[in-house]
């Protein structure tokens, strides 16, 4: 079985609320790395993703650490990597300013593994496809389509703040795929400029009318709500003792969710992993020490 995910693996430069600071890789690097360890032994990931000079190196390094990944999909490229800069406040919605170097990834690069069971777009950027890349991905890949709406929903202002924005393309970015996951936030980028106020619940069933299976609103410390055509349910999250580190929560949720449905072809089974496994991922700063005790 082949696993495809299409993102952009960041460079993070983490500042917590109480002054400590954390500089890492991150953005879909989290959710390559959790296929990898939720899949086990029973499939082949392939990250496909343009890769900064300045990180190239080190990243294959971690990578090769994987026996089950194939990493012929990333392509080097001589400029510096993307950098995030995340400031994280308890309670708040974490500010990002970002340096944006990468260019899309184009569909050429794509296409030789749209033949696979299933793929993932992990917009972990926002920039990493064009519009006409996704349809081109959701009109001839075979395999399961999950799109994790994320940083698709944020622009950059001029002082490389992130910044939330609307999709003049609206729902054509996501029609036809099986899977969405955004959260309550995102859901806006959705929305039609000086539109009217939608609730994200409200935008979440309008959603998944275009898609084939689940639209995915994740709440945080308040768990998922699943939509699907005929109906919808919420379930909770982990309970943590203490937060450490949000970072990557999401990006673990998908790839848990991704994974055990594949397995048990089941919503319900499939966003309760999810939920358990980004709750567990709250409890450690960055990834490496997430993945070491997953692999326990």
């Amino acid at each position: 079985m082949k696993l495809v995910c299409i993102g952009t693996i960041n460079r993070d430069v983490v500042q917590f609320a109480e002054g400590r600071g954390m500089e890492t890789l991150g953005g879909a690097l989290y959710s390559i790395l959790a296929l990898s360890v939720f899949c086990g032994g029973a499939a082949e990931i392939i990250p496909v993703a343009n890769v900064g000079q300045d990180i190239y190196q080190y990243l294959s390094e971690i990578l090769r650490h994987q026996p089950n990944l194939n990493t012929s999909g990333l392509k080097r490229i001589e400029t510096d990597n993307n950098t995030v800069y995340l400031y994280l406040t308890e309670g708040k919605e974490r500010e990002e300013q970002t340096d944006l170097n990468l260019p899309p990834i184009e569909y050429r690069q794509i296409e030789p593994y749209l033949d696979c069971e299933a793929l993932m777009m992990n917009f972990t950027s926002g920039f990493e496809l064009t519009f006409d890349t996704v349809r081109r991905i959701i009109d001839n890949c075979s395999g399961l389509i999950y799109i994790d709406i994320h940083s698709l929903s944020l622009g950059i202002d001029a002082n490389r703040r992130r910044i939330r924005r609307r999709l003049s393309e609206g729902f054509r970015w996501i029609e036809g795929a099986d899977f969405v996951q955004l959260n309550e936030g995102e859901t806006l980028a959705f929305l039609p400029p000086q539109s009217p106020h939608i609730s994200p619940e409200e935008t979440a069933k309008a959603l998944v009318q275009r898609l084939k299976q689940a639209c995915l609103l994740t709440r945080g410390a308040s768990g998922v709500t699943v939509f699907t055509s005929a109906s919808d349910f919420s379930l909770p999250a982990k309970k943590m003792e203490k937060v450490i580190d949000s970072t990557g929560c999401g990006d673990v949720f998908g790839a848990a969710f991704l994974t055990k449905f594949l397995e048990s072809k089941d919503i319900r089974k499939s966003a309760e992993f999810g939920c358990i496994k980004a709750g567990e991922k709250c409890g450690y700063a960055g990834w490496e020490n997430y993945i070491k005790s997953t692999k326990k």
